[in-house]
């Protein structure tokens, strides 16, 4: 089991082995080598029909030809560059239908592999939208004039109604399997690049709107939020806004460090979200101050809800490089003031907090 396991490993390394040009994308030629053996297994399996079924000399010498042909082909891919490929391909896959067509009929379907060269054509191209165009047309005036010259055309061979729609079928599930790979190929690295953009912009979004030391949404957030608060009458009517400091922090810098400062923010941040209510918001608003933003309620639930915090920060025992730190904050409490901007609002909140710090802190002004 290991060993054809191992065999079929090499085999898939042999097919997905780079090519032999110089900086040039081999996706595309692994696809065409893909599709080449495809061809070749596609072609084998004519043969048996053949020789069990129509006994026909010349389909049989046709379909070795087209071997040899996509054998040939698939020798050069290791050599040439992806554009050499990509028309080699085109130019097997060409003669071969219109052989195919002129020796066994219009009726087996046979032209719809000039699907497989559209499709493989658009995904090789990056932009080159002019190109793709004439392309396009170029394969449906092909297409057409094959039409025109064999449709009620007598083929070479006159094939019974059920050797055709045995026919009919295999070109079916030829098509639609090179059709499959090419677009699950192409597609996936596009959907794997969209997705990583997606991540990324979520990052990014992340990145600004949220405060990278505590985790909550930082001033510009903030501001977007309070915006659409006085944009929404039924919201400010029921909203309070507070602006919080915490007392004497630049001291704890100076005494304990910068580190131990960090510390306290991401501990009151952290007692902010596991306090307060799923839909209030705690704001870093900058430095040492935050902004709460509280919903569905007026000043004095507010102003309760805040008593609370305010009793839980100066509970909260913040350890950090061997000592243990105890803060205080002082608030100041607002109702959003509904005939005014927000500006107006966080203009009185924080005079309110002004207040409570000349009148000795750790308290709530409302």
């Amino acid at each position: 089991m290991d060993t054809i396991k191992g065999k079929l490993n090499k085999v898939i390394d042999f097919v997905r082995k780079d090519t032999g040009a110089v900086n040039e994308p081999k996706k595309i030629t692994v696809i065409v080598r893909v599709l080449l053996l495809s061809y070749i297994v596609y072609y084998a399996i004519n043969i048996l029909l053949c020789g069990f079924m129509y006994m026909y000399f010349h389909s049989m010498a046709l379909f070795v030809l087209y071997i040899v042909a996509c054998l040939a082909m698939f020798a050069m891919t290791y050599r040439g560059k992806t554009s050499f490929t990509l028309w080699g391909f085109v130019a097997v896959t060409l003669v071969c239908v219109v052989s195919y067509v002129h020796f066994l009929g219009w009726n087996t379907g046979v032209q719809h592999f000039l699907m497989i060269l559209l499709i493989l054509y658009f995904f090789s191209k990056y932009k080159n939208y002019g190109k793709k165009i004439v392309f396009a047309v170029c394969i449906t005036v092909f297409r057409l004039c094959l039409f025109r010259l064999y449709y009620m055309r007598t083929p070479e061979i006159v094939l019974l109604s059920g050797e055709i729609n045995t026919l009919q079928i295999i070109n079916t599930v030829m098509i639609f399997w090179c059709i499959s790979f090419i677009c699950f190929v192409c597609s996936e690295s596009s959907q794997e690049l969209e997705g990583k953009l997606l991540e990324y912009n979520a990052i990014l979004e992340k990145q600004a709107t949220e405060d990278a030391l505590t985790g909550l949404y930082n001033r510009r957030k903030g501001r977007d939020l309070l915006n659409a608060v006085s944009e929404n009458k039924e919201m400010a009517d029921s909203c309070c806004v507070s602006i919080g400091d915490i007392d004497y922090f630049k001291k704890i810098n100076d005494t304990y460090g910068h580190d131990a400062g960090d510390e306290v923010l991401k501990t009151l941040a952290g007692l902010f979200q596991s306090e307060m209510r799923r839909r209030d918001f705690a704001i870093r608003w900058g430095g040492e101050e935050f902004l709460f933003v509280f919903f569905n309620c007026n000043g004095d639930e507010a102003y309760a809800m805040l008593e609370k915090l305010r009793s839980k920060v100066q509970e909260t025992v913040i350890a950090t490089n061997g000592h243990e730190i105890k803060v205080t904050m002082t608030f100041g409490l607002t109702e959003f003031l509904k005939q005014e901007d927000v500006e107006a609002t966080l203009k009185a909140a924080d005079e309110k907090l002004y207040r409570g710090k000349e009148e000795g802190r750790n308290r709530i002004i409302y």
